[in-house]
């Protein structure tokens, strides 16, 4: 009777981007195994490692490094470990793996991008609520320095015959016209 093998899954997905010079395969591929003990040998052998290129470095620029692979160099790759086991491809037949550099950001800087996004946002909704309660009137929201609004207050701009109305609307740039009969007409 023949010896039941075991069969692994391995999908690739036809772009990957690391950020670890020393490529897994766990890092460009998916493995799916009955025996867990296989898959996660197979899930942590070493892909590739990327050299270290100080020339780049030096001179300031930041290029793509990319690899290609095929499919049948993993499963060889595998099976030199794993000579018993099956390999099923289900995924792309050739990938890329591209590194790229980590972004090293101090933790400090975005706790102080956080806290001055919390600050601009709510003294933004501060303004926006203050000049919402005075009818859009940012000179009555800060005031004058010598105490009194440029701007006629809304008791002020209700004070006066339709024809103040009229006039204190185009004031403000809208085009539309109070009439007497309690519709809005287009100047």
């Amino acid at each position: 009777m023949k010896e039941k093998r075991e069969i692994v899954y391995l999908k690739a997905d036809r772009n990957s981007v690391c950020h670890d010079p020393k490529i897994k395969i766990q890092d460009v591929m998916s493995v799916q195994c009955a025996d867990p003990a296989i898959c996660a040998g197979i899930k942590n052998k070493t892909l590739y490692t990327f050299k270290k290129n100080d020339d780049q470095k030096k001179e300031g620029k930041k290029k793509k490094r990319m690899e290609v692979f095929s499919m049948l160099n993993v499963i060889e790759r595998i099976q030199m470990d794993y000579p018993d086991v099956e390999i099923v491809s289900i995924g792309e037949q050739d990938f890329v793996v591209q590194l790229l550099d980590a972004p090293m950001a101090p933790k400090w800087l975005e706790t102080l991008k956080v806290v001055v996004m919390v600050v601009v946002i709510f003294l933004g909704a501060a303004f926006t609520i203050m000049a919402f309660n005075n009818d859009v009137s940012v000179g009555e929201v800060f005031g004058s320095r010598s105490g009194r609004s440029r701007f006629p207050s809304a008791s002020e701009k209700s004070a006066g015959d339709g024809k103040r109305k009229t006039e204190s609307i185009r004031n403000r740039n809208f085009l539309l016209s109070w009439t007497g009969s309690g519709n809005f007409g287009i100047l």
